[in-house]
């Protein structure tokens, strides 16, 4: 019984491996990748320079669009890169992001809310400090 066992064990590891490698095989090789509308670097999915705007792309279509590694987030470069291209054409989804972020700036203007913290100090003096908009400043809220 024993050594039937053991052969048992040996196949339930090897079926293991195999199923694990064929699910690592399943998986596309291809690594997405962030730009944003004006930049001329891609970037991972957690950069801090991604904070505002991005665009999923592929990383081989980044390297064909003259796009280089970003140095903060460094995500992984190709072994063979193609040279890259000295014009970039932007993607439609670019420009249009771009186009409707030049409406929401011509459109949109933020009054001024920067005023003097409305607390008294210890002497009954006013804080000098500039607020925020509840009208404290850091030390007093």
């Amino acid at each position: 019984m024993r050594p039937r066992s053991n052969i048992l064990k040996i196949e339930v590891v090897l079926l293991f491996l195999v199923l694990l490698q064929s699910c690592a095989f399943s998986q596309t090789d291809v690594q997405t990748v962030y730009i944003t509308a004006t930049g001329k670097r891609y970037h991972t999915s957690k950069c801090r320079y991604l904070k505002y705007s991005h665009v999923a792309i592929a990383l081989p279509q980044a390297n064909e669009r003259g796009y280089t590694a970003c140095s903060v987030c460094n995500p992984s470069r190709i072994k063979d890169p193609t040279p890259p291209v000295t014009s970039r054409q932007p993607e439609p989804a670019l420009q249009q992001a771009q186009q409707a972020k030049k409406t929401v700036q011509v459109n949109e203007k933020k009054p001024i809310l920067s005023t003097r913290c409305t607390a008294r100090t210890k002497a009954g003096t006013r804080c000098k400090r500039n607020a925020k908009t509840n009208g404290k400043c850091w030390q007093h809220q």
